[in-house]
């Protein structure tokens, strides 16, 4: 099998002029640099753009402390009840939850209502939130909840994807990332728009350290959307 593909390899080379174990040229739009989708200079302004163009709500906070009070309006205005599941992460759990009026589920209750986790990088060229997987953040919880709320440093939001595996090798490579772009959606049945088919419904972006500008609501749903109706206590 061997010798069968040595010869037909040659013949390849002969008939396309080149000397066996010589460079292969390539063309420019393999070998050049790759072709990024444009991202102005206000990275975060583009971020919280695109992120809310994808349906989802970011609110900007000037400190992570003031996350829970965040989430305790959102709730309100869903007609929810004060509680929510969060992790074992440290970033998380210190945070004054039980103050803002919240309580939190006891650990392996699976949550249906909301949940928080912690990103460790976005990109503004989709407005995508990147989640890692860990002892301290399941990944239930990106994926069960009917809100999901995501706590995101304006720091760790950068332009494109490359800078992205670049901050996820420096905490190190997590055994799965999840990449979440606004609301779970699909489109299967009649080409018509359904959020929260394969996941949550709302993507709630707890924007720190941007300052207090106010929440950026999501998106005009698109045309066609059934709405599902709006969980309640």
């Amino acid at each position: 099998m061997r010798d069968a593909r040595a010869e037909i390899l040659a013949r390849l080379r002969t008939r396309l002029g080149r000397p066996e174990g010589g460079p292969v040229d390539l063309p420019d739009s393999l070998t050049g640099a790759a072709v990024r989708p444009a991202v102005r200079e206000d990275t975060l302004g583009c971020f919280v753009e695109r992120a809310t163009a994808a349906a989802a709500g970011v609110v900007r906070l000037t400190g992570a402390g003031d996350a829970p009070a965040a989430t305790v309006r959102m709730l309100e205005s869903h007609g929810l009840p004060p509680e929510i599941a969060v992790g074992a992460d440290p970033a998380l759990r210190s945070l004054p939850w039980s103050e803002a009026g919240l309580r939190l589920l006891p650990p392996g209750e699976h949550p249906t209502n909301a949940a928080a986790t912690r990103a460790i990088a976005a990109m503004a060229e989709t407005g995508t939130v990147v989640l890692a997987s860990g002892p301290d953040q399941p990944m239930l919880h990106n994926f069960l909840p009917d809100h999901h709320f995501v706590l995101l440093e304006a720091g760790d939001v950068v332009a494109h994807q490359e800078e992205v595996w670049q901050l996820v090798r420096g905490h190190g490579l997590p055994r799965a990332l999840t990449f979440v772009t606004g609301p779970s959606r699909t489109g299967d049945i009649e080409f018509t728009l359904q959020l929260g088919a394969h996941g949550p419904r709302h993507l709630h972006i707890l924007l720190v350290g941007s300052g207090d500008a106010g929440p950026s609501e999501p998106a005009a749903s698109p045309r066609g959307e059934r709405k599902a109706p709006t969980v309640s206590s």
